[in-house]
């Protein structure tokens, strides 16, 4: 199977998404199949990314505002159209003029890691109502969906287009990842990492531990200083920083945290890739919802609830929990399961259904699978 993956990213080979593809595609060509790159990204961005596909071929098309970019996306649908490719994986993007067409000479399959209805209204406002307006279009022409979460799969923005679909989370290539021993901190330290200017991930929160926490240290990663007011002495924010950069802070922490205010955009069920680089590196995590591969929660995930005051709330146990911790790291036995050897093929045996139904003349719309390992949906 010859599988194009197009993707739009303007945050380079650096981000944590060009990693998670990176992982998934060495696994597709290691189960025997064949990938390709289709990038759409900001200008400069070219020979970086070629440089880090790691031997995969990659076009990759560039573009300077609006009318650029519709441009070039039509010469990257033709390219993938001349490159005999089986099956399209595409990362959800805006809807472009020509995508009715393309997908009409192609099975295209959707991955789908957010709802972009909600998530869209914290953005640009002639984005949101672009995006609200013309989606239509695009999942009404698609073969089917790939949901980060069940509670996405179950979204009337999605259900109602009928499409096959899987619901897998995020997967992580473990063997990139060494787990130090845990550190012999005299107090607490905990680390952060995300992107800046994102309301869901909920820093303020985190300075409110800080500033009831007083002996703890927390490590933000990814938020710059400009996007805090204030920032208590034991904050400590460094801004982005690449893997070689952060791992030190990794090392020295005694638990992270994940996403604390995804009730912001209605979202109570996630699998972020971070939390998976958590644990990876052997931390705990806190957590503001549930874990798509971790229905029933485990004891290195404190849940604390996916609400405004969760923090303020439950402080006492975030304590415990960090300290009962200290000295430990989580197993890598019991993460297993969340690596790319393993999750990987679910997603390869359900592409390839679609080439076999294209090539037999037919599409099975009864197919509906799910992973395995999160069998329960969230109430």
């Amino acid at each position: 199977m010859r599988i194009a993956y197009i993707f739009h990213l303007v945050d380079g080979p650096e981000s944590g998404v060009f990693k998670k593809i990176m992982d998934q595609s060495k696994q597709w060509i290691k189960y025997g199949e064949d990938v390709v790159f289709f990038i759409l990204t900001r200008e400069g961005l070219s020979k970086p990314f070629k440089d880090a596909s790691n031997g995969i071929q990659t076009f990759v098309f560039e573009y300077s505002g609006i009318a650029d970019r519709l441009s070039k996306v039509s010469h990257l649908y033709a390219k993938v159209i001349d490159s005999s490719v089986s099956i399209v994986y595409y990362r959800y993007d805006l809807y472009y003029p020509t995508f009715k067409q393309f997908a009409k000479k192609i099975p295209v399959i959707m991955e789908i890691n957010s709802d972009d209805v909600s998530e869209f209204r914290f953005g640009n406002r002639v984005r949101h109502w672009f995006n609200y307006l013309t989606r239509r279009y695009v999942f009404s022409n698609i073969k089917g969906f790939v949901f980060e979460s069940h509670q996405i799969a179950m979204s009337p923005h999605f259900a109602h287009f009928g499409k096959p679909y899987l619901v897998m989370g995020n997967s992580i290539n473990l063997e990139r990842f060494l787990c130090p021993p845990a550190p012999k901190n005299a107090n607490p330290v905990v680390v952060f990492i995300g992107s800046p200017n994102e309301p869901w991930h909920g820093t303020e929160k985190i300075v409110w531990l800080a500033q009831h926490l007083k002996n703890w240290r927390f490590d933000l990663i990814g938020p710059q200083p400009t996007d805090f007011k204030r920032i208590p002495i034991n904050v400590l924010v460094h801004g982005f920083l690449n893997q070689r950069e952060y791992e030190p802070l990794f090392a020295q922490a005694d638990a992270a945290i994940g996403p604390l205010s995804l009730h912001l955009i209605g979202k109570h069920e996630s699998s972020p890739l971070k939390v998976r680089e958590y644990l990876a590196y052997g931390l705990p995590t806190i957590l503001g919802c549930q874990d798509t591969d971790f229905p029933d929660g485990a004891p290195f995930l404190l849940q604390i609830g996916n609400r405004p005051d969760n923090a303020m709330r439950n402080i006492s146990e975030i304590e415990k929990f960090v300290n009962s911790w200290r000295g430990k790291r989580v197993s890598r036995d019991l993460i297993n399961f969340l690596d790319v050897t393993i999750k990987e093929r679910e997603r390869i045996v359900f592409l390839d259904s679609f080439v076999n139904s294209n090539e037999r003349g037919m599409t099975n719309k009864s197919l509906n699978q799910q992973s395995p390992h999160n069998d329960n949906s969230p109430a």
